[in-house]
């Protein structure tokens, strides 16, 4: 097997083990439901779907500059990547020995471990990004994402039947608990097949020297101010998090709609990992042969119609058809964001572009969310959520559309 075939090999087990391990402990199902049992208020179930991206997002500023005067970047991934899994064993042995008689340790690790999780990731991912960059050819990266998430999808499958069978099976929180645990042994696993990937080393060529923070942000407002395409790449990245006002709710609201127990969280689970495997198939293909601007166009459309079928859910079909709808969205939108980032950025300044896209995008996730979070204790109305969520959607679409496709060379279905 050749290095090209046996990086992209690694790397979609990689990526796929540690997706579909986390799927076990998904945000927007599991983690919110036990959020909910243990008391949490709702401005923090309002985090849980993105806790780990806010970390994973707006981490690699501090590091940018750094990774970007560094040679090896397996390294550094592989560094960071330790105790980016370890923080969900901790989490798991806490709640399984400390939730009954303290909720509020159990809630506090529970909301911490894919925070913690996805700063240490962040810590490391523009080195991340470059090693994916350098090691996977251009036309193959859409794929590569599909794959990662198809496998993921895979394993969510059976998760979700897990999640339905261990939470009915354990009372209390001892289930989340071990859920944890499963989540971390696919983490674990997936570094394993980390370890595989053939680093093409690449001499940077940026500056040599250390930059002072003022001098770096200049540098980044100097980048908003000059590049018009990854300017509206950035307005569409700060706008989408709009979905928040809806997504963080829908496994709650679907509950309390339809009488069901917490066991509903795995029904929901495996309805969205059949959106996962359609949005993977569509992405992995278009994305491949048009770029990563159609997939955001089509992503778009997608949270457009889920947020439509969440202002008439009332039976247990519409909330499955909202479900599948929004994590084929988010599938789609997951590969045509990391295809677009790694094309729309030069190739020596991807960890400053990624970091700068995530400064941007991070403050917006947390604002909307906690924004989303208000309005729901205030009105809880799913129809204005999303109504609010769809009027943010169509901004996010508009700043897409603005942005020229990177590729010259486009090829034709």
């Amino acid at each position: 097997m050749n290095r090209d075939r046996k990086n992209y090999l690694a790397h979609s087990l990689e990526g796929g083990l540690f997706i579909g391990g986390m799927s076990f402990i998904a945000g927007q199902t599991v983690l919110t439901v036990m959020a909910k049992e243990l008391g949490a208020p709702n401005w923090v179930i309002s985090i849980l779907p993105i806790a780990m991206f806010m970390g994973l997002i707006m981490a690699p500023i501090f590091t940018a500059s750094f990774i970007e005067r560094s040679r090896h970047m397996k390294r550094i991934s592989m560094i960071t990547g330790v105790p980016q899994r370890l923080v969900f064993l901790v989490a798991g042995l806490v709640i399984i020995f400390w939730g009954e008689e303290r909720p509020s340790l159990a809630l506090t690790a529970l909301v911490l471990a894919p925070i913690l999780s996805g700063a240490f990731g962040g810590i490391g991912h523009g080195a991340w990004m470059q090693l994916v960059a350098r090691t996977v050819p251009a036309n193959r990266r859409s794929s590569l994402s599909a794959t990662r998430n198809l496998i993921a999808a895979t394993i969510s499958i059976f998760a979700g039947i897990a999640v339905e069978r261990i939470l009915s099976a354990y009372d209390g929180v001892f289930g989340f608990g071990l859920l944890h645990l499963i989540a971390f042994a696919f983490l674990v696993l997936s570094y394993l097949f980390f370890t595989q990937i053939q680093e093409n080393v690449v001499e940077p060529i940026a500056i040599k020297r250390s930059r002072s923070l003022p001098e770096y942000f200049n540098e980044l407002v100097t980048i908003l101010r000059a590049d018009r395409d990854f300017r509206f790449f950035a307005i569409m990245r700060v706008t989408g998090p709009f979905n928040q006002f809806v997504v963080p709710y829908m496994t709650i609201y679907a509950i309390d709609v339809l009488g069901a127990s917490a066991s509903f969280a795995g029904s929901a689970l495996i309805a969205s990992t059949v959106g996962q495997f359609v949005g993977n198939a569509i992405g992995g293909v278009l994305g491949d042969r048009l770029g990563g601007k159609m997939l955001l166009v089509i992503a778009r459309v997608a949270f457009l119609l889920s947020f439509i079928c969440a202002t008439m859910a009332q039976t247990y079909f519409a909330f499955m058809l909202f479900f599948f709808t929004t994590m084929l969205a988010a599938s789609i939108n997951g590969i045509g964001n990391m295809t677009l980032m790694l094309e729309i950025a030069p190739d020596h300044r991807r960890p400053t572009y990624g970091a700068l896209a995530g400064l941007l995008n991070g403050p917006s996730m947390i604002l909307l969310s906690l924004v989303g979070s208000m309005y729901w204790t205030s009105f809880n109305s799913m129809q204005l959520q999303a109504l609010i969520a769809s009027c943010g959607m169509i901004i996010s679409t508009y700043a897409i559309c603005k942005v020229r496709e990177p590729r010259r060379n486009k090829l034709t279905l």
